[in-house]
């Protein structure tokens, strides 16, 4: 068995990205993770560029702050603008560890310094259960995750 990469993961199980516009409502970016089933949602500029993301717990807490009135609340208002990506190339154990260091529960993943994709850390575990026995997937896990910033 080969080195599981990242891409690996995405590949398996196509994982595509849904965007939003900042202005947008919260209440259209809920119907769209619900619409999608998804728990996060890109949010880009006019030119298509990422600016932040807005997941589940972010829309919870605008209705916990606001109430009802959350309804009228943007994504920027609750976006996060700091982004954690991790590339296609990097091992599943190099997400999960940015997932426990950041206390996220999705990840964007970046092919070429763009993001391809958006995985959870059900997916990895999801995917890593899927191959081969327990030993040979241990063995597949990097045990240093390399630093590096995106």
């Amino acid at each position: 068995m080969s080195s599981i990469k990242l891409r690996d993961i995405v590949n398996a199980d196509t994982k595509t990205l849904i965007s939003v516009l900042p202005e947008a409502s919260l209440q259209d970016a809920a119907r769209e993770i619900s619409a999608h089933r998804v728990g996060i949602l890109m949010v880009v500029d006019h030119r298509g560029d990422v600016i932040g993301i807005l997941s589940e717990r972010d829309v919870t807490r605008a209705f916990a702050d606001r109430g009802a009135n959350a309804i009228d609340a943007t994504v920027a208002d609750y976006m996060t603008t700091d982004v954690v990506m991790c590339d296609e190339s990097e091992a599943p154990y190099t997400a999960i560890w940015l997932m426990h260091e950041y206390g996220i529960r999705h990840l964007p993943i970046a092919a070429g310094g763009r993001p391809k994709a958006i995985i959870s850390s059900r997916d990895v575990l999801k995917y890593l259960s899927d191959h081969g026995s327990p030993e040979e997937r241990a063995s597949l896990w990097e045990k240093t995750p390399p630093v590096f910033g995106y």
